[in-house]
């Protein structure tokens, strides 16, 4: 229901210079949106604590926030990877040693 009301709202848009899109498409785009939308509600309600109460609104902006920070040292690290393996690619091939393998 929801996402029929906000697909003929964005049918009203008039979007010069972007292709026509099928409903379907349209659609699934809305519905992915609010699923994302969702997620992030969902996060930032107030949680029970060890000793039965809910959280605040400092604890939850500081759970958020140490959650993002988490994250993106994660994202950070994994990019440093990635820039290492890309960077350090040589087109030359490795030279292997075997000892003991080799006979005269």
């Amino acid at each position: 229901m929801v996402i029929e009301i906000l697909l003929a709202e964005v049918k009203k848009e008039d979007f010069e210079g972007l292709p026509d899109r099928s409903d379907a498409y349209l659609a699934d785009k809305i519905e992915g949106k609010l699923e994302r939308v969702r997620t992030i509600w969902r996060t930032a309600q107030p949680r029970v604590t060890e000793t039965g109460d809910l959280e605040t609104i400092e604890e939850v902006e500081k759970r958020m926030v140490d959650t993002k920070e988490t994250r993106d040292k994660v994202v950070r690290a994994n990019t440093r990877c990635k820039s290492v393996r890309i960077f350090s690619f040589s087109p030359e091939p490795m030279l292997t040693i075997h000892r003991g393998s080799h006979k005269d």
